[in-house]
């Protein structure tokens, strides 16, 4: 029997359509269905969005996930209340833990994709580092698992700070990006306080490959001595590299994401960067419509904010026929969210702060049409 639902009257904002109407949008047997500014509500389930925001799944495309094996690893679950209706794990287990990683989290309901680490070891947590000597990035182990999980692992990380890779430094870069080259994959390199000069580290990437933490304000950054963007990181933006904002607790400078701002320079993507330390607490990133209400507040467009955490990750996972859009036919991943008026504080890593006057409060998901999150103020009948 054909199950229909109709989101009625809210404000559908679709980038990757580049559709932003008051209407309605059907959902038929867990699939998008038609969309336009009057359907025929009969025969279906109405939902009442007047007011509020009809967006695509949300997609969250730095995080970590690995729960049990690393401090850092959260419940990836907690997160469909938020509007995030799927999950990209930042490198944080190596080819060590992956197997135990990838039967975790296939008893999650949140679908997931993930970097594999270039540490054997992972991102155990503060308490140690993972350590990035390229003698111990064992090609043909990492091979075989990129064989096993095709669908699955989307990339490969590396940590670059000082007190992380200040000892192999260069060489730890080149054998991530041969490794990266030869699997035919994407290399992400955070880049926070970096051992490899921002100018030099931006020279080498190439194509599809991300810069995650973009601005942050420790060592080396994005801007030159005189507060400009460094013209290696516009032609990085040129050559199709991505720069994710991966904001996290740590890894936000306000006073650089301004001067970047300024010229122009915004982030393709915005991703949280949540641990279980970090997940809904304090004002750094909390959760991901809290810091996309931040990029609001740094100037950026709603459509935009948007179009950053649902069209550019999707279409970075190779998944935009599938989802991080509302075209009929596609999976019927879907945030109803509200745009409340009201003062916010955001904080950076230095307890700095900007004041915005807008935030983003998730009502209601959907995963392949089926409920997920209900806060169940939306009136329906």
């Amino acid at each position: 029997m054909t199950q229909k639902i109709i989101l009625h009257n809210g404000r559908i904002l679709d980038p990757a359509n580049q559709v932003d109407i008051i209407g309605d949008l059907e959902i038929v047997d867990g699939k998008i269905g038609n969309v336009g500014e009057s359907l025929s509500l009969q025969d279906a389930t109405v939902i009442d969005a007047s007011n509020m925001l009809i967006l695509p799944g949300l997609i969250d495309y730095h995080i970590h996930l690995y729960q049990g094996g690393s401090l850092y690893g959260l419940n990836a679950d907690l997160l469909l209340a938020t509007g995030v209706t799927g999950t990209v794990d930042a490198g944080t287990a190596g080819f060590i833990g992956y197997e135990e990683f990838h039967r975790m989290q296939n008893t999650r309901t949140m679908p997931f994709w993930a970097f594999l680490n270039l540490s054997p070891m992972g991102e155990i947590g503060d308490i140690i580092h993972e350590v990035v000597d390229p003698e111990l990035m064992d090609a043909s182990i990492i091979g075989q698992l990129f064989k096993k999980y095709p669908q699955e692992l989307v990339g490969l990380k590396i940590r670059l700070s000082c007190s992380i890779a200040g000892k192999w430094g260069q060489r730890s870069l080149s054998k991530a990006l041969e490794l990266a080259q030869q699997l035919r994959t994407r290399l992400c390199v955070h880049a926070t306080d970096p051992c490899v000069p921002m100018a030099e580290l931006a020279d080498q990437l190439r194509a599809g490959d991300i810069l995650c933490h973009v601005y942050h304000g420790k060592g080396d950054t994005i801007l030159d001595s005189q507060g400009k963007i460094h013209p290696a990181l516009l032609r990085a933006r040129e050559r199709g590299v991505i720069f994710d904002a991966a904001n996290g607790r740590s890894n936000l400078d306000i006073s650089v994401a301004q001067a970047a701002f300024k010229q122009g320079f915004l982030p393709d993507i915005i991703s949280t960067d949540l641990t279980a330390a970090s997940i809904f607490q304090g004002n750094e990133a909390n959760n991901l419509p809290f810091l996309l209400s931040k990029y609001l507040a740094f100037g950026m467009s709603l459509t935009d904010v948007v179009k950053a955490a649902t069209m550019t990750p999707a279409a970075c996972l190779g998944l935009l026929d599938e989802i991080g859009t509302l075209t009929p036919g596609r999976k019927a991943n879907i945030a109803i969210l509200s745009l409340e008026n009201r003062p916010v504080c955001f904080q950076d890593s230095a307890k700095n702060v900007i004041y915005g006057s807008q935030v983003l409060v998730n009502h209601m998901t959907f995963l392949e049409g089926m409920p997920v999150f209900d806060d169940n103020l939306l009136p329906r009948t």
